[in-house]
């Protein structure tokens, strides 16, 4: 069984929150400025509660802490598909961050290099994944390591700073826009509860409440570093550079086991082939399909970057449902409150994402990552319908 100390770090590599505060960071603080600190605090109140949501419903049915079991009929599959999805993709994408974030650090800077060692790392953490999680716990250190030392860099520059801070003027698009993806960046912290039934009592709840309080402070530092110093001097600062590197590489394997766990779920249910039931399957399917997303590189780069950016659609949708599970089970009335408000700002942040010039491709006069998500939606409807065309009438 898993305890604290060993989930800890699982969840907390869940969220690669190096990566993420460098991914997300430079966004905000553009739109936000150092009112970017309010922004992700609100994001971590909302997280805290969602992890509450996972907890009240991983006690009332220890499934696999997926989202998929909470929930019935139509929007159980639509959220499950919805996990699914974002882990095959955030795995993609965290294989290239990670993969030309090592490459840089020998001079090496090639697309096609990048996604052999990519492949080959997703592979990898799926091995090791399928070995032994504590084996993985304990590899994840490493990123808990270089992260507590990107943090010390960033503490030192923030007090050398010598430039005005950003200030841009606040809109009510830009605040929407912002909080949806803070809200993506502390995503991860579910994973504990994917692993509640390999855990001990208490372990889930725990590590997710930990892994959430050390996101925020690592999301706080490097929107007030950024704000001050600048983009520039934070991401190309060795120790940043290297903490960024190890955060997604150490996110492979971790980031995985909840969309495993998903599948296995839908599978045990008849919403997917029976085939993927079994552990094995559904780990190489799931590797395979993050390896495969992760090609798209070659078609387009600016195309799989918007991919990765709509996902915060989909996070927020599946938190929604995990919210709506709270509140069926028993939760206060508060919680159909909640579960309103997080899908009115996927929603809103959804509409934003119309724009043209959101994101790094265009399709006539609409920004490529609202079509890839929409896209990315109504292939999930489209499955849905097969499914319930091609299931057996005794599991409808």
């Amino acid at each position: 069984m898993l305890d604290t100390k060993h989930l800890f770090p699982i969840t907390l590599s869940s969220s690669a929150p190096a990566y993420s505060a460098i991914v997300t960071a430079p966004i905000i603080v553009s739109m936000c400025g150092l009112w970017s600190i309010g922004i992700y605090l609100v994001a971590a109140a909302l997280s805290w509660y969602v992890s509450t949501a996972y907890e009240r419903n991983t006690a009332v049915r220890p499934d696999r802490g997926t989202v998929y079991s909470w929930n019935t009929g139509a929007f159980a599959w639509l959220n499950g598909y919805a996990l699914a999805v974002t882990g095959i993709v955030a795995t993609s994408g965290l294989a290239y961050v990670a993969a030309m974030g090592l490459l840089s650090l020998f001079g090496v800077f090639s697309m096609t290099a990048a996604l052999i060692l990519g492949a080959v790392m997703i592979a990898l953490a799926q091995v090791l994944n399928n070995i032994s999680l504590k084996v993985t716990s304990v590899v994840q250190i490493l990123a808990l390591i270089a992260h507590i030392a990107a943090g010390i860099a960033l503490i030192v520059l923030m007090f050398v700073a010598d430039q005005a801070p950003i200030q841009p003027a606040l809109t009510f698009a830009g605040i929407i826009e912002g909080l949806l993806i803070a809200v993506f960046a502390f995503w991860g912290f579910d994973t504990a509860f994917a692993l509640a039934e390999e855990s001990d009592a208490g372990a889930p709840k725990t590590a997710s409440r930990l892994a959430i309080i050390t996101m925020t402070i690592t999301f706080v530092l490097v929107a007030v570093v950024i704000s001050l110093y600048g983009i520039d001097a934070v991401v190309t600062h060795p120790l940043v550079v290297i903490a960024v590197s190890l955060s997604a590489v150490m996110a492979l394997g971790s980031t995985l086991l909840p969309t495993v766990r998903g599948v296995e779920a839908m599978a045990e249910k008849h919403d997917l082939p029976n085939l993927f039931a079994h552990g094995l399957k559904a780990e190489v399917t799931t590797a395979v399909l993050s390896i495969a997303i992760l090609m798209l590189v070659l078609l387009n780069e600016g195309f799989f970057y918007d991919l990765i950016d709509c996902l915060s659609i989909f996070v927020g949708f599946y938190y929604a449902g995990a919210i709506f599970a709270h509140y069926r089970n028993g939760g206060a009335k508060s919680a159909l409150g909640m579960f309103v408000l997080m899908l009115a700002v996927t929603l809103a942040a959804g509409i934003y994402m119309l724009t043209p010039n959101y994101g790094n491709t265009v399709f006539g006069s609409v920004s490529g990552v609202a079509v890839l998500g929409g896209a990315l939606a109504v292939l999930g409807v489209l499955l849905y319908l097969v499914n319930q065309a091609v299931k057996p009438a005794a599991h409808k």
